[in-house]
């Protein structure tokens, strides 16, 4: 269920997880002090679950409350499906697939990434060239979503759809997208070096929202502007 009373203006991010949606707060904290905005720098944070089941009822109850036109903007964590990332990493979704497990309990392509209209897109791509400045490691690529955590060997076979990310939630979010500006901008905090049954993911947890955060005070920035 999407947590939290509707406030006009603005935009609106959408996160999964408490700590993502603490981290982002905090970023969007620092811009309203930066551009006069107040504490929330014109955004309005909800938390819709973890999941594609979630990410569904989230869906379907703002589709029918959030205004038309309004930025949507997912801002989360992700895992790496390619070698050559690293936890803080920025990912922006350019196209959005989905996975899920097939006959053999592996994780597979149901559908390919294919990207949203031309007001999305142009926003994704405001957003990165807005992140690519203080952060050179952020990419525009494509993402999949899937019903959980991609792992092992998942990870090469969901990289050949070409995406380079996987979540459990951006692709059932994406149909906001259909009445007004959408994006995801994911951190990575799981790569296939660094699988989250490791250790070494705390780090590359607080990594991750520590960018997270970052990352949401530059785009309250940006669309302040």
């Amino acid at each position: 269920m999407v947590t939290g009373r509707w406030k006009d203006g603005g935009f609106v991010v959408l996160c999964a997880l408490p700590p993502e949606a603490i981290a982002v707060r905090v970023g969007l904290a620092l811009s309203g002090r930066r551009t006069g905005k107040g504490s929330g720098a014109g955004g309005n944070v909800r938390l819709t679950g973890v999941g594609p089941v979630r990410a569904r009822r989230a869906a379907a109850r703002l589709a029918s409350s959030l205004p038309d036109g309004l930025p949507v903007v997912v801002l989360g964590v992700g895992g790496a499906l390619e070698v050559g990332f690293t936890p803080g990493d920025l990912v922006v979704g350019s196209e959005f697939g989905t996975a899920d497990v097939g006959p053999d309990g592996e994780l597979q392509v149901t559908r390919a990434p294919a990207s949203l209209d031309e007001a999305s897109s142009a926003f994704a791509r405001r957003l990165a060239d807005a992140l690519s400045g203080p952060f050179p490691s952020t990419s525009l690529a494509p993402l999949l979503s899937a019903g959980r955590t991609a792992k092992g060997g998942e990870r090469v076979a969901l990289a050949r759809s070409g995406a380079v990310i996987c979540d459990t939630e951006s692709a059932w979010l994406a149909r906001l997208g259909e009445r007004r500006p959408f994006a995801v901008v994911r951190s990575i905090v799981d790569t296939p070096e660094r699988e989250l049954v490791s250790l070494q993911t705390v780090t590359g947890g607080v990594v991750g929202l520590k960018r997270l955060s970052d990352a949401a005070g530059l785009i309250a920035d940006v669309l302040a502007g």
